[in-house]
């Protein structure tokens, strides 16, 4: 009789595992992303956002258990053409809610997705390896 249960457990759990495996069909695949390195600008048609600084970095590391997740705070450039430029701060936590759009108009938006590298206790990051990843979004 353990037997039998045992194998109905077993076979209960295989088929629950395989269950999650399989990809919902309605899932899209993720787009990729603009990677943008500090100091650098990228155009994108008739708008150019540089990344200019990186105003604080108080992320936990991966490799450590923190109180508080910390946050980093980015400045970025966008210039539209036959505009003026204006300066934006984009912020990443774990709880912020803010949507992190750095441009939008009638025919596209572009977001910001993450900052790369993130910090582990045995590696800093230099400020030349900074990396934002951002993402261009057409308006059908």
């Amino acid at each position: 009789m353990k037997t039998i249960y045992t194998l109905i457990v077993i076979a209960f759990f295989s088929a629950f595992a395989k269950a999650q495996e399989t990809p919902s069909p309605s899932v899209q695949s993720p787009t990729i992303g603009i990677k943008l390195a500090l100091g650098k600008s990228i155009q994108l048609d008739d708008v150019t956002i540089t990344f200019e600084k990186v105003l604080e970095d108080s992320r936990c590391p991966k490799d450590v258990q923190c109180v508080w997740a910390g946050q980093i705070k980015v400045q970025l450039k966008i210039e539209e053409k036959n505009r003026t430029s204006t300066q934006k701060n984009i912020i990443f936590s774990p709880t912020s809610k803010d949507d992190k759009i750095v441009y939008s108009s009638d025919v596209k938006s572009i977001n910001a997705l993450e900052v790369m590298p993130y910090p582990q206790t045995n590696n800093t990051v230099a400020e030349r390896e900074y990396i934002l990843l951002l993402q261009e979004v057409k308006q059908d």
